[in-house]
């Protein structure tokens, strides 16, 4: 029942977008492809550096941007049994990034000059 409604959520959200917003910004479109692109590569590379199949490393991706919404429903699709293990790499995301955000601020601050 929880899974279904994660599946109604998500297409509500999606069904909420218009592909006329896209002509509106078409930089910002760009920048959204580059970034994604980067992603891309650096999960990739992460894979390969730690030896991690592309399934685990797709579901700590959906886990670390979508946290507990979205990580479950990419384990699903890649690989069921894994589907726990997503929602603990989400829920080790939100307690570590508790902490770990503000030093990352201060890190960006130090990083311009401020």
């Amino acid at each position: 029942m929880g899974t279904a409604m994660i599946y109604v959520f998500v297409a509500g959200m999606g069904a909420r977008a218009t592909v006329a917003g896209f002509g509106q910004a078409p930089a910002f479109l760009l920048g959204a492809f580059i970034w994604i692109f980067i992603h891309g590569a650096f999960c990739l590379l992460g894979a390969k550096i730690f030896r991690v199949d592309v399934h685990s490393v797709a579901i700590a991706s959906a886990a670390n941007i979508g946290a507990a919404a979205s990580a479950p429903i990419v384990a699903a699709f890649h690989r069921p049994s894994l589907v726990p293990v997503s929602i603990l790499m989400a829920l080790i995301g939100y307690a570590l990034g508790n902490y770990l955000a503000p030093l990352a601020g201060h890190l960006a601050r130090m990083a311009v000059g401020q």
